[in-house]
């Protein structure tokens, strides 16, 4: 059973893509990049994953309390183990005491020893790339929201015949998670607050820019510094910077 009193950063995404009036979520194009690096942006603050110079160079089986990116980082972490361990020494390893009979078994145990610690290398692209076209992502996360109570589904057919789903954040939550996004907005690009802003507060302004939220949330020519350092930050975060690259690519890929 899942006790989750926090939001991750998918799900402050998509609370932040609702319209300020009609509370509606209404998601950029290639939204599910994003949400994709938002997921990795996750995996990384609880110590699941660490990137360095735009590179996941190291996995760590874990849970991190959230179920739908622990079920997404589980089935990840087994499609991934066999070319990871495929470029280290000494593997598949041997049998042992320690490592069960067969080599998707041995494999899988292999990388939940403590022992093994791999340093072999994915770009950050690549994992977006994989988790916006195999993970379904969004639905999960708007499922799990509706459970949770933050989005409300609006359910009908078109015609008659085509199933169609709209979603609105529920009036209770649609004030707090405004006033979350601006709070951490001002925090990162005006210093506003207390203290330096948290890791987590970083990444959320960072991937609203990548996401294409910073203008949509700050209109007008009177936001116009604002919106310009939420793209500095953007810029210096390796996670917003590959899926902004992985949104762009497929964009001019379809133009």
């Amino acid at each position: 059973m899942y006790e989750q009193p926090f939001l991750t950063l998918p799900e402050e995404l998509l609370l932040a893509c609702a319209h300020p009036r009609t509370r509606v979520i209404k998601r950029p194009l290639s939204f599910y990049h994003a949400l994709s690096g938002a997921v990795l942006a996750e995996l990384e603050l609880h110590g699941a994953i660490t990137i360095e110079n735009g590179m996941v160079v190291e996995l760590r089986p874990l849970t991190i309390g959230d179920p739908v990116i622990d079920s997404i980082f589980e089935t990840l972490v087994d499609d991934v183990r066999p070319t990871w361990l495929a470029r280290l020494p000494g593997y598949p390893p041997e049998p042992g005491p320690d490592l069960p009979d067969g080599l998707v078994p041995r494999l899988r145990a292999a990388f939940r020893l403590p022992s093994v610690n791999s340093r072999a290398t994915m770009p950050v692209i690549t994992w977006i790339n994989l988790l916006s076209h195999t993970r379904n992502i969004e639905p999960r996360y708007l499922k799990a929201m509706e459970a949770r109570g933050l989005l409300i589904a609006h359910r009908r057919r078109i015609l008659g015949l085509v199933p169609f789903t709209s979603w609105t954040i529920s009036s209770a939550e649609h004030a707090r998670a405004a006033a979350r996004i601006e709070q951490a907005v001002q925090a990162v690009t005006h210093g506003a607050g207390f203290g330096s802003p948290s890791k987590r507060t970083e990444y959320l302004v960072a991937l609203l820019g990548a996401a294409d939220l910073g203008t949509r949330l700050y209109p007008g020519r009177e936001h116009r510094h604002t919106v310009s350092r939420i793209s500095q930050v953007t810029r210096r975060h390796p996670i917003a910077v590959a899926l902004s690259k992985a949104r762009d690519s497929e964009r001019s890929n379809n133009w």
